[in-house]
């Protein structure tokens, strides 16, 4: 075992399960390479705690969990920190994508609701189980609204994208802005990004930089590649993230997790099965 590494993170949608959000039966190999070996593994998710916490058992983690893409982080009931938005100062952008028909859907860190039901939400609503309900914050509301991460999606086209984006952009020394190719915007804190997440978690464990592995497939987990001592990118992680990598896996999702665990934790003494 390489006793340099001392922490292992790893991202989750793309990364451990792909697109269909369908658990690959490589996962049950991870988890018992995890606790076999007793690999100091976790997770950094745009999931909220609810949605990560039966993933984090399947897996035997022992450590902390990273949630809303580094908003928080969780073990149990207990937070090592909970960072939320200034939601009054989103209300416009939010509103202007409500109104362009656009999926808004957001979290308070404990459950996610979305503004309404467009086809977009329906579908991840009844065929994946996702979303606590429809809410669309009125008035008042958007007084004591908490609000720890935002996501707009589902643009007609690029137009309304950036217009979308624009509408944020005055408050971009406060947020977290990260647009993907599809025009999904994903908002948080300015403190909350999967790379200073994983920087917290760090020091919160005495760990130094150079002695983590961060593992990712796309945009979101950029910063915590290159903080990371090494920075691995499963095989169909995005070419801008393979070019920011130590390592690109020549395999996907869990199974090119494991390559990477295997590959920079455990060594030949330690793995017949290599």
């Amino acid at each position: 075992m390489d006793v340099g590494i001392q922490l292992i993170v790893c991202d989750v949608d793309g990364t451990l399960i792909g697109t269909d959000r369908k658990e690959p039966e490589e996962l049950e190999t991870l988890a018992d390479l995890i606790g076999r070996y007793r690999i100091p593994f976790t997770i950094a998710s745009g999931r909220i705690p609810a949605r990560i916490e039966g993933l984090a058992k399947r897996l035997n983690l022992k450590l902390p969990v990273i949630g809303c893409n580094g908003a928080c982080a969780f073990w149990g009931d207990e937070y090592l920190w909970n960072d939320f938005l200034p939601a009054k100062q989103l209300r416009d952008g939010i509103e202007a994508a409500d109104r362009l028909g656009m999926s808004v859907v957001f979290t308070d860190g404990k459950k996610e609701w979305a503004c309404r039901k467009t086809p977009w939400v329906r579908d991840l609503m009844e065929n994946y189980g996702r979303y606590d309900g429809i809410w669309k914050p009125e008035g008042t509301e958007w007084d004591s609204i908490r609000m720890q991460k935002v996501l707009i999606a589902d643009a007609k086209n690029k137009e309304d994208a950036s217009f979308v984006l624009e509408k944020f952009l005055p408050y971009k020394e406060v947020l977290n802005l990260v647009q993907y190719e599809d025009g999904v915007l994903d908002i948080t804190t300015k403190s909350s990004d999967k790379g200073t997440g994983v920087k917290r978690l760090a020091e919160s464990l005495h760990i130094p930089a150079g002695d983590i592995m961060a593992i990712g497939d796309h945009k979101n987990d950029i910063g915590m590649i290159r903080f990371a001592g090494i920075g691995a990118a499963v095989g169909n992680g995005t070419e801008e993230l393979k070019q920011c990598a130590d390592y690109v896996c020549r395999n996907e999702l869990a199974a090119g997790v494991i390559e990477a665990v295997r590959a920079f934790y455990l060594s030949e003494e330690l793995e017949d099965e290599r």
